[in-house]
This record gives structure tokens, sequence and C-alpha cells, in this order.
């Protein structure tokens, strides 16, 4: 059974890669000057051009439905136990008398894959990170897809700056700019240190007073992010704690994550 899934998974992810390229050369090709295109082409670029746009909206939703269906395909016990693992880090990190009060969806920590598209952006190529699962039962929901292309320069966010340096990146102590009233210099010392715009500070209102991100090597390459905030500005020590949590166990970290399609 279990190799039947994933044969499926494997012909799925074919197809929605198939689908994906599609989309890319139609918004491609759509943008191409017909008169200094090869005569051969220009009567395919004309048909393409004149109905580009059905084309590209029933691409859209075929991709939505692939990846709703590979998505399900998922053997459940593997997320059940990166779940499981992400709330034991949680657990083990956020833990003591100053924060026993706390509320873990204050502190969370969030896994990023790696795709090279992501229809929640535009353009919707060149590389991102996209939250596939987070600790705890609370603000599962996030808009947190991160650029990072292949140029390192753009790379965006906590989570681009581990992609690109392949290093733990930590940071601590961010103002507070949660607020409409968010302080101006707060907002752009706060842009700098989370390698974002100010305007995305300011349309985003980011809660999180510390930060640290974890690159995940699966066969070699960083495919995943693990990625830690919390509230607390202070926390150092438990951003220190959480990160030799997780060395100790990221052997079995890994396998798991190999085992997803």
């Amino acid at each position: 059974m279990l190799s039947d899934r994933q044969g499926w998974s494997k012909g799925i992810g074919i197809v929605s890669w198939t689908l994906k390229i599609a989309s890319v050369s139609t918004a491609t090709l759509w943008k191409v000057p017909v008169d200094k295109a090869p005569l051969a082409l220009q009567d395919v670029l004309r048909w393409i051009q004149g109905n580009g746009w059905w084309m590209f909206v029933a691409l859209a939703v075929l991709i939505l439905i692939i990846d709703s269906v590979a998505s399900k395909l998922r053997d459940p016990w593997i997320l059940n136990a990166v779940q499981e693992a992400l709330d034991e880090l949680q657990q083990h990190g956020f833990e003591g008398k100053e924060l026993k009060n706390d509320p873990l969806d204050l502190h969370r920590l969030t896994l990023f894959r790696h795709h090279r598209t992501c229809f929640r952006r535009y353009p919707f190529w060149g590389g991102f990170m996209v939250p596939v699962l987070r600790s705890g039962h609370l603000t599962k929901r996030t808009n947190a897809f991160f650029r990072v292309p292949d140029r390192a320069d753009q790379t965006e966010g906590i989570v681009g700056r581990a992609f690109r340096t392949a290093n733990t990146i930590k940071v601590t102590d961010l103002p507070d700019v949660g607020t409409d009233n968010a302080n101006a210099d707060d907002v752009m010392l706060y842009a700098e240190k989370t390698f974002v715009t100010p305007e995305w500070v300011r349309e985003n209102k980011p809660k999180a007073r510390s930060f640290m991100g974890i690159p995940v090597r699966v066969g070699g390459k960083i495919l995943w992010i693990l990625v830690v905030d919390s509230q607390k500005p202070d926390s150092e020590a438990i951003l220190k704690k959480i990160e030799r949590r997780y060395e100790t166990t990221a052997r079995n970290f890994v396998k798991l994550l190999e085992r997803l399609p």
C-alpha cells in the first residue's frame, strides 16, 4: 500500500510540475512581441496571447486541484510525526517559570520548504520558501511566503537569509512594530535586521521580537528551513536551547522529511 501511494504521489508530482511549467511558459509567451518572434512562431504566439487568459486560469485551477490531491496522498503518520517533533521542540524551548503562563502561540516553530514556484506571489517563479507545518494548534494560517531566487541579494526574511548563507541565523531584541502606531525608525530597524522591506513590516505588522532560522539538508541540499519566532525579545538562551535540542534529533527529523513527496 505504501509503495502504491508513493507511486501515485510521484506521478501526480510529475503532472503538477508539467502544469506549472506550462503556466509559467504561458505567462512568459504572453509578453513576447509577436513581430519580434520568428515567423514560424508568430501564429502560435497570436493564439496564446488571444486565449492566454483562460489558459492561465484553467492551469491555475488544475494546479490547485492536483496539489490538493498530492497533499492527501502524503502518509498521515509522517506529517503527524513531524508535527509532534515541532511541538516537542516548542515545549522544550519555551518552558520554565518565566514562560509558564505564556500561551504557546506566542512562541512558534514553522517548517518551510523550498519550491520553484508559488502562486501566492507574483511573479510566481524563481524560488520560494513556503510554510508547510507549524507548531501548536493555533495561528496555523500564514501569508509568509518568502522569495529565494538564484540572485542571492534578493532573498527575503530570516528564512531567506538562512537559505542563502546555509547557516543558522539568530536575531533578538527586535523593536515592537505590531501596531498601527509603530515608530518609523523602529520599522526601518526591524526591516533591516529581519531582511525584509519596511513596506512588508508596515503591511504585516509582525509581532515576533526574536527569530532563528535553521537550514535543514535533505539529500545534501537545503530543501527546508526551520524558523523559530517568539514575542519575547530577550530570548538568546531559549533559541540556543532549541538549537541544541534540534541538533540531537536532526538525524531522525531529516529521515522523516525524506519520506515526504
